[in-house]
């Protein structure tokens, strides 16, 4: 009750003898721990209120409201920095897909708000996402950008490119690395500059993104980014793999994987296992017979897939033995039989191998 009457000032009735017992323990320490807990919200970041005419609302290393003064030489929003006393006007330093960049902040509480925040500074595409370590009344703008062009957003500061994150809905400008097109990559391993980490599966590899209007070449399969859509068009982004995963079916922790690029048995084992980081992967086997459901699933979505790449394969390669090539064997995708074919076929692989999940 004292602490309240002295950090809010409620209006509180006490005796004399309740004054003098509660003096020192205020003293002691309900003065402080006053102290400490009003100046958590001593402004707020989002709506850029409880600083004076010189100074902006920003956070410190631990997400804490606090006033500094605005700088002469303000670093923008998006550029590297080491502190928030860096950064431009209603924005700090916080850390941003691995690295510490000046972000500009939004209201997270009122979701319009803070989406028309965002919009009135960078654009249609900017949305307003809680990012600031714990303090989910905080959020910050992501800044959109046009794959592979600059027009009325602004450009990536040198060392970024445009790219759609892991996870992400929307473009924006990330930090190039050094995994080039078709070499896996992860949130720590980020692609060149125009290529963008894209999964397919269990397998994330530097790929390039283009509208889902666009054709992909002979003897590849357009996975679609359902949640990600270019800023202006809308439209959903895609990329084009000559190996994909099954999405639809797993049978007893197994998965699988199709090779569209056409290679002859005796090296059809080799790129079962270039497919995967995992050990265990290996050639398809010809499945149980209680498994007849999950197998026709599997047939059916590998004949979508080769008609959608448009290959004309009657059959698929499996369950190769390596030092055995001289009598191959292939899954025939119209008798669905087990047939002998020549070992120097070319033919697309199914590769199996165990993970957690795609």
């Amino acid at each position: 009750m004292i602490k309240d009457a002295l950090c809010l000032g409620k209006r509180s009735v006490f005796t004399r003898h309740d004054l003098k017992l509660s003096f020192l323990i205020m003293t002691i320490g309900i003065f402080v721990s006053c102290q400490n807990s009003s100046t958590q919200r001593v402004c707020e970041p989002s709506t850029q209120t409880g600083c004076s005419n010189k100074q902006h609302c920003s956070v410190n290393e631990q997400g804490t409201p606090l006033c500094l003064d605005i700088p002469v030489q303000p670093k923008l929003s998006g550029q590297l920095c080491e502190s928030s006393q860096e950064c431009e006007v209603a924005s700090g330093c916080i850390m941003d897909l691995g690295q510490t960049r000046c972000v500009s902040f939004c209201s997270s509480e009122d979701q319009t708000l803070g989406h028309e925040q965002c919009q009135s500074r960078f654009g249609p595409g900017s949305q307003c996402i809680r990012s600031v370590l714990d303090r989910e009344e905080i959020g910050i703008c992501t800044q959109p950008c046009i794959l592979g062009e600059n027009l009325d957003v602004p450009e990536c500061f040198s060392g970024d490119h445009c790219a759609v994150p892991l996870g992400f809905s929307h473009a924006r400008c990330v930090e190039s690395g050094l995994r080039e097109l078709n070499q896996s990559c992860s949130f720590d391993q980020s692609c060149v500059y125009g290529l963008t980490c894209v999964s397919d599966g269990s397998v994330a590899r530097c790929q390039e993104l283009t509208l889902a209007t666009q054709t992909c070449a002979l003897g590849q399969v357009a996975r679609l980014l359902s949640w990600a859509q270019d800023p202006l068009t809308g439209k959903a982004y895609q990329s084009c793999w000559t190996d994909v995963a099954l999405q639809s079916v797993s049978i007893l922790g197994h998965y699988y994987r199709l090779d569209l690029n056409l290679h002859p048995a005796n090296q059809s084992t080799e790129n079962c296992r270039s497919l995967s980081h995992y050990p265990r992967t290996h050639p398809l086997e010809l499945l149980e017979d209680q498994q007849s459901i999950l197998r026709n699933d599997l047939l059916q979505e590998v004949k979508e897939l080769l008609v959608e790449a448009e290959i004309n394969i009657p059959g698929f390669w499996l369950d190769l033995n390596e030092s055995n090539t001289t009598s191959c064997q292939r899954f025939d995708l119209t008798s669905e039989a087990l047939e002998p074919t020549p070992c120097d076929l070319n033919l697309p692989t199914l590769c199996v191998y165990q993970t957690d999940s795609f």
